[in-house]
């Protein structure tokens, strides 16, 4: 595989490997060599040592309380969406029909439907506003 050069400022650069995740947007990333990078938060300056994007993306959707609101729903969804996607796979590769959460995965679901319940209401409060 070559290397991709682009005189478009908007298309990254491909490189050998997997796609950059446009989660590390939102971050400062500093080199650790062979492709891993140390990772902080833009907006409320928290750092992982190693970032990875999995949780880069659920840092924004979840945990961050700095985060602008259009972009906390936009990786809640990428959230949502990519973990249906897994469970349908994990479910149809499994031959227990009868798979249970343990009570951590049950909180944990609980608080992201919460959190992800406040933005929608947030943003239907707006739009109400501003359609009266």
């Amino acid at each position: 595989m070559n290397s991709v050069i682009s005189d478009r400022p908007d298309i990254r650069v491909a490189k050998r490997g997997r796609p950059e995740s446009h989660a590390w947007d939102h971050f400062t990333k500093e080199s650790l060599g062979s492709g891993h990078y140390s990772a902080k938060c833009h907006y409320c300056a928290t750092s992982w040592s190693k970032g990875r994007p999995e949780t880069l993306k659920a840092h924004l959707a979840l945990y961050c309380s700095q985060v602008p609101l259009n972009i906390k729903a936009e990786y809640m969804e990428m959230l949502a969406v990519g973990n249906t996607s897994v469970n349908r796979q994990q479910q149809s590769n499994s031959n227990d029909s009868s798979t249970e959460l343990d009570i951590n995965q049950t909180d944990k679901i609980d608080q992201a439907l919460v959190r992800f319940l406040s933005v929608v209401r947030f943003r239907f409060l707006q739009w109400i506003i501003l359609i009266f």
